[in-house]
């Protein structure tokens, strides 16, 4: 199968090109004239022949075609396609050897414990890995061997090492109950709520307290006299008030994926990444997933996705609802499960430049309840 090269002419007498080829025997299979040149398409081992004869002819190549175009191509290419090809060889070969093992724990001697155990049953450094259902087994037996250490054991291959992840029994220790307390309110409120436990309210529906004002009384009281000691205990809800300020930019910027993708392959020794590829992209996010990692040189497949940034501005409305959200969920972090925020407005807002500033009333409904201990000296509570 022959090869062929296209070569531009450029030469002032291009148009007798074809006549000076004929007569060194150099076929011209075809012909394209252009405004700064001329097209021709010739076999690709008559190009030495033309060099030879034709030495001041101004002349350029565009590209080959044929067997001879892979095999420039696969020249040019071939570190490029080696490494990929050992890449490749690696990553199969990562998938049938490990060469680390991390246990995931804090406890030092509970990770020796796991390691030990995991040798004992054939689970070491450079050695072939385990399938799915010899891990499982040797991950039950382990567990069933030590149930007062441990709790939760999982095994996983990631790459060319496993990943150990235990999860330590704790005994959980018997509770002391405390002998005699009393219950403060922690925050300024009006009591919504009442959830009494023990002890001697000193609050009702409506009332406004301030913080440390005494909820519960640990003391028991018999016609205006203390015959017990109690650890007073209860839930006691209120409507709690916040003033959040939140400034809002009324000009942003949105990135959006425009759907065009590029991948690289990235290697990382010393803890530096070498890319074989420049990056094609101008503006793009890029994410990495982990191809191999042998003796710390890792691979990576990077994956590039462009961007493009649009200038965006909030309306007036849209600016407000997003400071409400912001200030709504400022105060629902500071919030248990049984709270909740009851109400939300606007005090003010205010526009400087391109920045609206805007202070946001907040109502929520929060256990103010907090229990401290007390101690009895004699006829004085502490």
């Amino acid at each position: 199968m022959n090869s062929y090269l296209f070569l531009k002419i450029t030469d002032k007498n291009k148009n007798n090109i074809i006549l000076k080829l004929s007569k060194i025997n150099v076929k011209v299979l075809a012909v394209k004239e252009e405004k700064d040149g001329l097209i021709i398409k010739i076999l690709a081992s008559d190009y030495d022949k033309m060099v030879k004869y034709l030495k001041t002819v101004k002349m350029k190549k565009i590209r080959y075609t044929g067997p001879l175009y892979f095999k420039m191509t696969l020249k040019k290419y071939k570190l490029v396609i080696l490494a990929i090809v050992l890449a490749i060889m690696i990553v199969l070969f990562s998938s049938f050897f490990i060469v680390d093992i991390r246990v995931l724990h804090n406890d030092e001697q509970l990770v020796n414990l796991i390691l030990e155990e995991l040798e004992a049953n054939g689970i070491k450094k450079f050695r072939f890995a385990k399938s799915f259902a010899e891990l499982q087994k040797i991950k039950d037996k382990i567990r069933d061997q030590h149930l007062d250490e441990i709790d939760w054991l999982e095994i996983t291959k990631t790459g060319m090492k496993y990943v150990v992840r235990v999860e330590e029994r704790i005994m959980n220790p018997a509770k002391t109950e405390k002998s005699y307390c009393h219950v403060y309110a922690k925050k300024d409120g009006i009591i919504s709520s009442i959830s009494l436990t023990q002890g001697e309210m000193q609050v009702d529906l409506g009332d406004y307290v301030k913080k440390d004002d005494l909820l519960v009384n640990g003391d028991i009281h018999l016609n205006d006299e203390v015959v017990g000691n109690v650890c007073a205990n209860a839930k006691v809800y209120a409507e709690v008030w916040y003033t959040v300020n939140v400034k809002v930019p009324l000009n942003y910027v949105v990135k959006e994926k425009t759907g065009k993708v590029r991948n690289n392959i990235v290697i990382n020794y010393d803890g530096i990444d070498h890319q074989l590829f420049k990056d094609r992209l101008e503006n793009f996010t890029s994410s990495k997933k982990e191809l191999f990692n042998l003796l710390g040189i890792k691979v990576y497949l990077k994956k590039d996705e462009e961007i493009e940034e649009k200038k965006q501005k909030y309306t007036i409305k849209e600016a407000e609802a997003k400071a409400l959200k912001e200030a709504r969920d400022k105060v629902e972090l500071t919030l248990e499960n049984d709270e909740k925020i009851l109400s939300q407005n606007v005090l003010q807002k205010t526009i400087n430049d391109s920045t609206i500033d805007i202070d946001i009333f907040i109502v929520a409904e929060e256990n103010i309840a907090s229990q401290k201990e007390a101690v009895l000296d004699g006829d004085r509570i502490t």
